[in-house]
């Protein structure tokens, strides 16, 4: 994303070999080193000399050409002191690199807080979002700027305002999150708080918003997050943990869409120590909203996201941090639904961290970063593989060679075929380089190095598979002060071998839980109901029916049944009640319903061990409508 300073015949030759069209190679067998033939173009930099890149990226298209981004910290117009930009370039399918093109305006106070959220689509349909104040209006904004498959970028517009609608006041730092559908248009969702406080509350709560569009035409904001009910000025049941309870905050927002357009939203919802720690965790909207992970009343309630993938076949894979007494668990979620598989990484005493995940196929790798850190953030690489339907593997230690892998970042990609590829940044020799499974641990390759600069590969960017069969790569390197993005490709994909099994797992492995049943969804109509319900009908509702009661406890009972989970399919409302879910004499969890209206909204609750009774679903409310379309149970 540097104009080319290697000269005429560096660029001519990167030029040649990038702009070859190359079939995708067959999957073939490496018993040794799968690089066994693959090798890497000369790097080219793409942003201009002398501008300090804060960061950056280079897509593969359909049509051969490439695309990149970066930001910058200071406008280099400005003398090194004006404010961020966003800017692009593209190469032609004929090895052409076109002009640099500013494509943001510009984003104060960006050494701060370096905003700037980005996504590109095969087809070149682009999205940049970020933070900027309006000082006509004297507020904060969201804007956005989107580039369609024709190549053309649209003027930057205000997606969101604060102050207005359902959006309250917006955060300089504020996350936000961006993806591109399938038909060009994309989705911006970011942190705001509420327009207005509830009762009891000190301040409005900070939630998670969508708006859609591209151009210039973009939805009014809309609020995408799980509840609960706000506290009342004056509770008049007699026992207060009958009271509805105060809302908490959620954010941290992650988007994408899969190969159907599914559309994947995941945020993280916090609770305060006086409140249900059931009610947070982290959330994954699709068709249906669903909480992968909830705290317990004997831990903290403290969550991160920490990566988001789009299955190209249909679903998603979702990476987090847990914090519990004992240190930082990373956990990982891959299919995106109920059937989906969640597993334990690694446990808090590793105190690893995910660096990133992957999915293609229903297959899923995740790569953790273990201590000790080295001075430049570097650490040892783990990884953990889900098979297309299984449960996640045991976490193990990327090694070549015999020695475990030690390094800067750690950028997932899974080939069509399959196979696991990570780029990283060597900690010994600062270059990038590719991790492959060999027939005994991870081979490597350089993509870095060639291009005569003055420092290292210090961060690698970006990592695609190119849809004529190669790896595409951006990184930054040191160029006289500043840092420069720089770009290389594969002349194809490493071969396929039996994954790694390296001798030596990260300390005190914990085994992941085995692979979950399918989801058994119950009709309302197959549920005895206590005095207080009613059937209500309609085509929005599952099989065409549902129950409503407002009689605090209301019951719906399934008689016996075998399970390990146990979930309400529901109509959600921002005045909705809650419910307490009974297996037997044991509760398993209280679902509150408020949200954004909604039906047929699955709430599950966390898996548990399995048990044999009454299903009972009680109303734990009084005058809030609680609609129910039926119950959702894993058996086993």
């Amino acid at each position: 994303m540097r104009a080319g300073v290697a000269g005429a015949a560096v660029l001519a030759l990167a030029a040649a070999t990038m702009a070859a069209t190359v079939a995708a190679p067959p999957v073939r067998a490496a018993d040794v080193d799968p690089w066994d033939g693959v090798g890497w173009t000369t790097p080219v930099a793409v942003s201009p000399a002398g501008v300090d890149v804060a960061a950056g990226g280079v897509w593969p298209l359909a049509d051969g050409s490439l695309l990149a981004l970066w930001s910058v910290a200071d406008d280099p117009t400005a003398a090194g002191d004006g404010p961020a930009q966003v800017w692009s370039r593209t190469r032609t399918s004929d090895g052409l690199w076109g002009p640099p093109e500013q494509v943001s305006d510009y984003q104060q106070y960006f050494t701060s807080y370096p905003n700037f959220s980005w996504d590109v689509t095969a087809a070149g349909a682009a999205i940049v979002a970020w933070t900027q104040y309006d000082p006509g209006t004297s507020s904060w904004t969201y804007r956005a700027v989107s580039r369609s498959s024709s190549g053309a970028w649209a003027a930057p517009h205000t997606v969101a305002v604060e102050d207005t609608g359902a959006v309250g006041s917006i955060s300089l730092g504020g996350s936000k999150a961006v993806a591109v559908a399938p038909d060009g248009d994309a989705t911006v969702a970011f942190e705001a708080r509420e327009a207005q406080r509830g009762p009891g509350e000190s301040s409005a709560d900070l939630e998670v918003f969508r708006t859609h569009g591209s151009g210039s035409t973009w939805t009014t904001p809309e609020e995408v997050t799980v509840e609960t009910p706000a506290i009342p000025v004056n509770c008049v049941e007699p026992d207060p943990d009958d009271c509805p309870d105060r809302e908490g905050p959620s954010g941290q927002p992650a988007v994408v869409f899969d190969g159907s357009g599914q559309e994947w939203i995941g945020w993280v919802h916090r609770e305060a120590a006086d409140e249900p720690a059931e009610e947070a965790g982290v959330f994954l909207r699709g068709a249906i909203t669903t909480q992968l992970a909830t705290g317990s009343e004997l831990e903290p309630r403290s969550f991160a996201l920490a990566g988001i993938d789009a299955d190209p076949a249909g679903g998603v894979a979702l990476a987090w941090h847990r914090e519990v007494p004992a240190g930082t668990e990373t956990w990982a979620h891959a299919g995106g639904d109920v059937a989906g598989a969640t597993g334990l990484i690694t446990p808090a005493p590793v105190d690893a961290a995910v660096r990133s995940i992957a999915v293609v196929g229903g297959r899923a790798l995740v790569v953790v970063g273990v201590p000790p850190a080295g001075i430049d953030g570097s650490r040892g690489l783990h990884s953990a593989l889900r098979p297309p339907g299984g449960s996640w593997g045991p976490v193990t230690a990327m090694s070549e060679d015999g020695a475990d892998v030690f390094g800067i970042g750690g950028r997932a990609v899974l080939t069509p075929a399959g196979v696991p590829v990570v780029g990283y940044a060597h900690a010994s020799t600062d270059r990038g380089r590719v991790l492959a499974p060999a027939g005994s641990g991870w081979s490597s390759i350089p993509f870095s190095g060639a291009l005569d600069l003055s420092g290292p590969a210090t961060v690698v960017q970006s990592l695609h598979v190119a849809p004529d069969g190669r790896l595409l790569a951006g990184w930054l390197s040191a160029d006289d002060g500043v840092d420069r993005l720089q770009t290389g490709a594969s002349n194809g994909l490493p071969g396929a071998v039996t994954p790694p099994t390296p001798p030596t797992p990260p300390p005190s492995p914990q085994p992941p839980p085995a692979g979950p049943a399918a989801l058994t969804t119950v009709d309302d109509g197959a549920l005895t109901r206590s005095a207080g319900w009613k059937r209500t009908r309609g085509s929005s509702y599952a099989g065409g029916t549902a129950v409503l009661s407002k009689r605090r406890g209301a019951t719906l009972t399934l008689r016996r049944a075998t399970l390990s989970q146990v979930g309400v399919v529901v109509s959600t409302c921002r005045r909705c009640g809650k419910v307490d879910v009974f297996v037997g004499r044991t509760r398993i969890g209280r679902v509150s319903l408020k949200g954004a209206r909604a039906h047929q909204q699955l709430r599950l609750l966390p898996a548990f061990a399995t048990r044999t009774g009454k299903v009972r679903v009680v109303v734990a409310s009084s005058g809030r409508a609680v609609r129910v379309d039926g119950l959702a149970i894993r058996t086993g």
